[in-house]
């Protein structure tokens, strides 16, 4: 199995850095995740406080997320995937996203 990867990784050039736990913020705050939610509200909220504590750990000053927000309220294709988001994807709509349509979140107006 490790061969396998080894074969796959030697056509890429590439470098490891080592990064401590403690710098990987984003990756700790998942990892310290609330108990799991057994209702489908409870879900949903479990789901938009990750996405929001994700959101508030972006390496982002407020202008540079007020910017990003105003300019995907201005993009008429990230408008159209919002739109899929909160209304259902329909069928050829935005067909590029569809495959990632579950990894996908509307928080603060920030696709």
């Amino acid at each position: 199995c490790l061969q396998r990867i080894l074969l796959k990784l030697r056509r890429y050039d590439f470098n490891l850095v080592y990064t401590p736990g403690k710098e990987l913020i984003i990756a700790s705050a998942l990892s310290h995740s609330v108990n799991s939610p057994s209702e489908p509200l409870e879900i949903i909220q479990h789901i938009e406080f990750q996405v929001q504590l994700c959101v508030s750990t972006l390496p982002a000053t407020d202008e540079k997320i007020i910017l990003i927000r105003e300019e995907t309220a201005k993009d008429p294709l990230l408008q159209r995937v919002i739109h899929n988001l909160r209304k259902g994807w329909q069928k050829g709509q935005c067909p590029q996203f569809y495959n990632i349509k579950n990894d996908l979140a509307l928080i603060d107006g920030i696709l």
